[in-house]
């Protein structure tokens, strides 16, 4: 799968405008442009309607990370938790493993 540039989601955008609010016209204008031989190979008209959308609230198409701290479940409590827990009985399931686990 490719991985589309911000080059890519402008031109989608701006295509998107020139022809009347219209996906697919977009979509086959940015195959066309950039070269894509066939049309299943560019963006699916769901992509391009997220960048779309996405640019007017935040004047780009691209994905912004939320702010905040990341949500890791690895602490030093959970590490020890797992480790007791596979020295116990290293035959058990991940899932039943998990179901023990307070």
């Amino acid at each position: 799968m490719l991985q589309w540039s911000g080059e890519h989601s402008a031109f989608a955008i701006e295509a998107f405008f020139k022809s009347n609010d219209s996906y697919e016209i977009a979509r086959r204008q940015l195959c066309s442009h950039f070269g894509i031989r066939w049309i299943s190979y560019g963006p699916r008209v769901n992509l391009i309607r997220s960048w779309v959308q996405r640019f007017p609230a935040t004047a780009s198409a691209m994905n912004i990370p939320r702010p905040g701290p990341s949500r890791s479940s690895r602490t030093p409590e959970n590490i020890e938790l797992v480790e007791r827990s596979l020295r116990e009985n290293v035959r058990l399931s991940i899932r039943k493993r998990a179901a023990d686990c307070p």
